[in-house]
């Protein structure tokens, strides 16, 4: 996602990795505040089949304590 086309930063809402022996999706997108719009519906649905499919493999390891610094 581009924020703005003037300042052009690329700007990421969704990304998975492995922490631990777990696999993780994060979403930065409040997607429950627009649920009512049918793109949303549509994505919600897409993401959700993704992560109960085998497709949903992360390659990318996570450090739980700097997962912790940024969220919590």
């Amino acid at each position: 996602m581009i924020d703005n086309f003037e300042r052009n930063h690329k700007l990421g809402i969704l990304f998975e990795g492995k922490v631990g022996d777990g696999c993780l999706m994060i979403c930065t997108s409040r997607l429950s505040e627009i649920s009512d719009r049918a793109e949303v519906k549509q994505f919600t649905k897409s993401l959700l089949d993704y992560l109960t499919s085998d497709a949903f493999a992360p390659e990318n390891k996570f450090d739980i304590e700097k997962l912790k610094k940024v969220f919590i």
